[in-house]
This record gives structure tokens, sequence and C-alpha cells, in this order.
């Protein structure tokens, strides 16, 4: 039984290009982290209703709910990374404002986004 310590963190991401979502996967598969898909953001209020996670990393235009409705609605317990491929949007000047660290635009290198997940985590661990 692994500790709470070295538990696998769990990682919601709500993405709803599944080339994106897949290559999000590849960035984050190892053996810290337990990935859980959603498509859209339906499909991530049912997951979260039914699971815990440690974190969730949301496109910002999504199908439903925006990716700022969901850091708005669960920043409180969970912490929210947003992703955009379109920063220059008035949705996402509101979401870099609201969300500060936990915001990034595409495309974001392989390196970058693992650090920026890793210091999220790390920033919300609960003693």
């Amino acid at each position: 039984m692994l500790s709470k310590d070295t538990a696998r963190k769990k990682i919601l991401i709500i993405e709803d290009d599944s080339t994106m979502r897949k290559a999000i996967i590849l960035l984050l598969k190892s053996k810290m982290y337990d990935l859980t898909e959603a498509q859209n953001s339906q499909q991530a209020l049912q997951k979260i209703s039914r699971e815990s996670f440690d974190l969730i990393i949301t496109d910002l235009f999504l199908n439903g709910l925006t990716g700022l409705d969901i850091f708005k609605r669960f920043n409180q317990k969970i912490p929210v990374l947003i992703i955009t491929g379109f920063g220059d949007s008035p949705l996402a000047k509101s979401a870099k404002q609201e969300a500060g660290e936990a915001y990034m635009e595409k495309p974001f290198s392989p390196r970058d986004f693992r650090e920026k997940v890793k210091n999220i985590m790390a920033k919300n661990v609960k003693i």
C-alpha cells in the first residue's frame, strides 16, 4: 500500500480536441499520475461528482461550461490549470487574470507544461 506522500496523484484532463488530449496524456504519463479524460464539461462534471482529483487541467473553450467556469466552480477545492490556444480572446484575457499562474497558452513545451503541473500540485499539498 502506498503512503499518502507516495500515492499517485489523480488528474482530470478536460479537452475536446482528442489529439491534444492524447498529447497531454503522453506528457504526463508516469508512475506519479493517475490520469482521467473528459471530452467536454458535462463528462467532467459527472467524473468530478464520482471521483476525487488532485488537479484539473482544462481547455478554456469547451462545449457547455468554459474552462474559466470550471476554474471558478472548483478551484477552491481542487487546483485547476487552464490551457488555451486562443490567448488573444476576451475570455482568455479574463481567464489569465483570474487564474494567474494556473493559466498556460498553447503551444507549450513539454518541459514547461510538466513543470507547471508539478508546481501547481506542489503548491496545493494538503498536510
